[in-house]
């Protein structure tokens, strides 16, 4: 059976372009950003990695584990290991000789041309300490131009500045104009999202999306807390 011989533990990092502000929940993140990385190699010489919280007391216990005992393609990973998941799923697509989403999609997707759109979502909430919400949307604007040269042409724009930094109707009328600036900045053919990171509740993510039904908003990402 097919063992687990080694598991290796880092963090990668990196700098961002700028320093990022707040979002809805949490206060300023800074310039410097930092991603945990494990990686997975097996007895055969086989190896995956992806991104992993995981303990350096846990990573002893696992080394020399079956590796059907952390994972299966039936069940995917099971519950133990679940801190490797996205390593493990890499060693099972490189010991398979398919992408991931070929071992848990559909076989007939065509590889040709396969890729991934990214987007710049380093628009957070840089503009709190301005009172006028129209320095604060043309900053945030300025930061998306930013963006925009260095190749992006999608957009996602931290809101939710009503759930802590600013009084709730100020908060949410800044979060709309700085929308409608973004969009205005982009043109017509950028994709623009939003992320409120559950700093609304229902009836001010339908406030929002309403009135900036114009500026045509792609998605919404953590509206308001989930209850179902």
């Amino acid at each position: 059976m097919t063992q687990i011989v080694r598991i290796e533990w880092a963090r990668l990092a990196g700098q961002r372009p700028r320093a990022a502000g707040c979002n809805a929940r949490l206060g300023e993140h800074g310039r410097s950003v930092s991603v945990p990385l494990a990686r997975v190699t097996t007895d055969e010489g086989a190896v995956g990695f992806g991104w992993a919280q995981l303990l350096r007391d846990q990573a002893a216990a696992w080394v020399g584990r079956e590796l059907d005992q952390a994972w299966t393609l039936s069940s995917g990973v099971r519950a133990p290991f679940v801190a490797l998941e996205y390593p493990l799923w890499d060693l099972a697509g490189q010991m398979a000789g398919k992408p991931v989403y070929r071992l848990i999609g559909d076989e007939s997707v065509a590889d040709a041309g396969l890729c991934v759109a990214c987007y710049d979502t380093s628009l957070y909430m840089d503009d709190l300490h301005l009172a006028d919400d129209d320095a604060a949307a043309e900053l945030v604007a300025c930061e998306a131009l930013e963006g925009a040269a260095r190749g992006h042409r999608a957009f996602k724009i931290k809101v939710g500045r009503g759930a802590m930094h600013m009084p709730m109707a100020e908060g949410t009328r800044r979060d709309i104009r700085v929308i409608r600036a973004v969009r205005e900045a982009m043109g017509a053919d950028a994709l623009i999202m939003i992320d409120a990171n559950n700093g609304y509740n229902l009836n001010l993510a339908r406030q929002v999306l309403e009135e900036t039904a114009d500026a045509g908003v792609y998605w919404i990402e953590e509206a308001f807390h989930e209850d179902g």
